[in-house]
C-alpha cells in the first residue's frame, strides 16, 4: 500500500510542478510511438510545434522528432523548450530550446536523443514559445516513466 501511495504521490507531483493539465492539446501514443502537438491553451500566438517520440528501453533514450512552425512574419522565430523533471530532486534535469530559423512563416523540423535514464528524468515536457522572448503558460507531457 505504501508503494501505490508512493507512485501516486510521485505522479501528482511530477505534473504538478511540470505545469502540465489534462485535456490542453492532442495527445496520444500509436505502436510504441507519442503524438503530441502545442495548440493547447495559453501557447503562445505564431508558434506551433508537432512532436513524435518512442522511448528506447535498451538504451534509456528518448528519441523526439520536431516539426516547427512560425506562423506570424515577424522578426521573432518560433521555438520550443524541451525539459525533463527529476520527481526525487525536485528539479529540471534537462533543457534545450530549438527553433525555426526563418522567422516569416518559416518551417523547421529535427529529431534529439535525450539520455532519460543517465540523466535520471521522471517527465519530458514541450512547451512552444518565442526564442529569446516568452514560452507558453502550459506544458505537453510527452514521456513520463
Amino acid at each position: 500500500m505504501r508503494k501505490l501511495i508512493a507512485i501516486i504521490a510521485a505522479a501528482v507531483v511530477t505534473l504538478a510542478f511540470a505545469g502540465v493539465t489534462p485535456a490542453q492539446a492532442y495527445l496520444y501514443t500509436r505502436n510504441g510511438y507519442t503524438f503530441a502537438d502545442t495548440s493547447y491553451r495559453y501557447n503562445v500566438p505564431g508558434s506551433y510545434f508537432k512532436t513524435t517520440s518512442r522511448y528506447d528501453a535498451a538504451k534509456g533514450y528518448l528519441y523526439v522528432g520536431l516539426t516547427g512552425y512560425d506562423q506570424t512574419c515577424d522578426r521573432y522565430q518560433a521555438a520550443v523548450r524541451i525539459r525533463g523533471w527529476d520527481v526525487q530532486t525536485a528539479r529540471w534535469r534537462y533543457h534545450n530550446i530549438l527553433w525555426v530559423s526563418n522567422p516569416c512563416k518559416g518551417q523547421g523540423s529535427g529529431t534529439i536523443a535525450i539520455p532519460v535514464r543517465a540523466l535520471g528524468v521522471d517527465a519530458i515536457v514541450v512547451a512552444d514559445g518565442l526564442r529569446d522572448l516568452t514560452f507558453g503558460r502550459n506544458n505537453v507531457r510527452i514521456w513520463y516513466r
